[in-house]
């Protein structure tokens, strides 16, 4: 297989197809998306009815240009496609990733036209992405479709065979303070497929954690071997599109995949030691969960927050993913009886506090670390109603309790994850996008409600028992 980095990290970078409207999507959009996001690499734009664009030379063919090409967008009718393929065969293209759509993904004519196309890039050498594709995005290489992509590299690959969905999850993940190392969106896979992106991050230094959206596969018994090797190495986490019969429809329209049954894909994922998510929430619940926590001894967790019912319904959450909520030993309850106010609290596991920790840092401190020294306590989740919170006490008294925690998790000795709890105002939204910035930074996970949490940790803690 061709060198991979050469894709990720182009030098030289051919599109071909300038849509003359200006309001139309095409090769234009990435033409400007990379000059505004500073790409280093020669951009050489490719069309036979203008001259310049955007103070660019173009040139009507690809085989015009004097340089040599790594990467080839193709943004034309389908129609034309096999005669630019020539072209860029004859030119010795590295890769082309076709964004143009119309081939297997529409049956009869374009299935024949995908096969064609793929033909003659494998007799004159060349890697494809796609056809029915967004290809790329890696930040660190300041390459992508997109400039409201995040432009800081990050540890979590993604492998997506909807480029809808690669823009949903690379979008999510901002949200989230997540950042992504590369992003790519392969289509139909008429060429380059899943199993040989799964293999390329398995090896790639800049890649942590791997994810991945996949409808089908193209051969089965090697995707299974690759996949059983790199869960060995790192984290793989997959979202298998096309498990129920509606779904397995949809996929033969969207990318020509055959999406298998749900009883086969989770015999695999689990043999393999991947990790089997069911939404993009919970694809990037996982994914920081196991950027942010070091190994879990066990299950055990302990609540601590505002409210009675939510903890009452958060512990019964967390059992309900595997989790365990054990109660605490006498001498712990009694050590935080000392400090502890009788009105509005609960001295167990979950521990309830009146109006966020209503404590000051040292009780605050004092607190979690008597409750991390409980043996059958593995983790700690602090949990939040922010909107009483702002409330009450207002964005500033927030921030000093989210700065405390923070100060305070530094010294625990059991890992922590925090969950801020809202109705969802958009000014309660604001405020904790401010605050998830400052934990997750400080490496501790966010999450918006407590089953989530859970429902991460417990993903977390399966992978890790599943591993030799």
């Amino acid at each position: 297989m061709a060198d991979l980095d050469r894709l990720f990290h182009p030098e030289s970078v051919a599109v071909i197809g300038i849509p003359s409207d200006p309001n139309k999507w095409g090769g234009g959009n990435w033409i400007e998306t990379l000059l505004e996001l500073g790409f280093e690499g020669k951009i050489y734009p490719v069309s036979p009815n203008m001259s310049e664009f955007k103070g660019l030379r173009v040139y009507p063919s690809i085989e015009d240009i004097p340089d040599s090409i790594d990467l080839a967008v193709i943004s034309v009718p389908a129609r034309f496609t096999t005669q630019v393929m020539q072209e860029c065969a004859r030119k010795g293209v590295g890769f082309v990733q076709f964004y143009t759509a119309g081939f297997s993904e529409m049956g009869g004519k374009g299935s024949s036209l995908e096969i064609e196309v793929a033909e003659i890039a494998v007799r004159g050498g060349v890697r494809v992405v796609g056809p029915n594709c967004m290809g790329v995005y890696c930040p660190r290489g300041r390459f992508s479709w997109r400039l409201d992509f995040p432009q800081e590299s990050g540890a979590v690959a993604f492998l997506s065979q909807s480029g809808f969905n690669a823009v949903q999850v690379a979008t999510m993940g901002v949200a989230r303070e997540l950042r992504f190392s590369k992003v790519i969106s392969y289509g139909n896979a008429a060429d380059l497929n899943e199993t040989d992106f799964l293999e390329y991050f398995a090896g790639d230094p800049e890649t942590r954690v791997i994810t991945a959206y996949i409808e089908g596969v193209k051969d089965g018994q090697r995707f299974i071997t690759a996949l059983r090797r790199t869960a060995q190495v790192k984290p793989v986490i997959v979202l298998k599109g096309g498990r129920s019969k509606a779904g397995a429809r949809a996929t033969v329209s969207h990318t020509a995949a055959l999406a298998g049954t749900r009883t086969i894909w989770e015999s695999v994922l689990r043999q393999a030691g991947a990790i089997e998510v069911r939404s993009f929430d919970e694809l990037l619940d996982v994914a920081l969960a196991i950027q942010c926590l070091p190994a879990l001894a066990s299950g055990g967790v302990a609540l601590i927050g505002t409210g009675g019912g939510p903890s009452v319904v958060g512990a019964d959450e967390c059992e309900d993913v595997g989790l365990t909520v054990p109660p605490l030993p006498e001498h712990v309850v009694e050590a935080l009886r000392q400090f502890v106010p009788q009105e509005g609290t609960s001295v167990q596991n979950p521990f309830e506090s009146p109006f966020g920790f209503g404590q000051s840092r040292q009780q605050l401190q004092e607190t979690m670390a008597l409750i991390a020294s409980c043996h059958e306590i593995a983790s700690l989740i602090i949990h939040l109603e922010i909107d009483t919170l702002l409330h009450f006490r207002g964005e500033r008294e927030l921030s000093i309790i989210i700065d405390a925690l923070i100060s305070a998790s530094r010294d625990c000795s059991k890992p922590v994850i925090v969950v801020l709890r809202t109705s969802g105002l958009p000014e309660d939204v604001r405020a904790i996008l401010e605050q998830q910035q400052a934990l997750v930074a400080c490496g501790i996970p966010v999450y918006p409600t407590i089953r989530r949490a859970a429902l991460a940790i417990s993903k977390v803690l399966e992978y890790q028992r599943s591993r030799p």
